[in-house]
């Protein structure tokens, strides 16, 4: 198959009645994105987007798109990179920077509460004043997955204290 594909002139709608293959079109494929029904297959953007870019009328393939599928393809056409109109994107850059500015906020909260904490605020009073609650303590285990694993990973790599509480910090 890689061989013909190569081949001048190689047409794919000859191909796929060959080698009995199913066919299909992407309305757009585009870079960093991919399109359905392919997705973003990394293989398949490195063919058409890569240093050589794949000529408009020409095949290239086959590529290995998730455990079980070979594509090849014919690109149809190249665009330029657009602008999208505003009414396009501004619910996702909305959602973006509340999203920044909620990760911003709870940031400058943790660091404030680390600060009381380590300054000897309990830990109670400092929850009071977050206006959040906090489990009992409890045996947690390398493995719990009721609690994040980058709290696990902190926790268990933290040296052990004897005096003051541990805030993740090493002295």
């Amino acid at each position: 198959m890689q061989s013909k594909l190569e081949q001048p002139g190689a047409d794919l709608n000859v191909l796929t009645k060959e080698f009995n293959l199913q066919t299909g079109e992407v309305a757009q494929f585009v870079r960093g994105a991919g399109g359905a029904p392919l997705g973003p297959a990394q293989p398949l953007q490195d063919m058409v987007f890569g240093d050589s870019p794949l000529s408009v009328g020409h095949l290239g393939g086959p590529v290995l798109v998730g455990d079980d599928r070979l594509v090849m393809v014919k690109v149809l056409e190249h665009r330029k990179p657009q602008v999208k109109p505003l009414a396009e994107v501004r619910d996702g850059i909305v959602a973006a920077i509340r999203k920044q500015r909620g990760t911003d906020a709870a940031l400058k909260a943790a660091q404030t509460a680390r600060a009381k904490l380590e300054a000897g605020t309990s830990f109670d009073d400092v929850a009071r004043e977050l206006n959040v609650t906090a489990d009992p303590a409890r045996f947690i285990g390398r493995g719990d997955p009721s609690v994040p694993a980058q709290v696990r990973e902190t926790v268990f790599v933290a040296p052990k204290r004897a005096t003051s509480p541990c805030t993740g910090r090493s002295s």
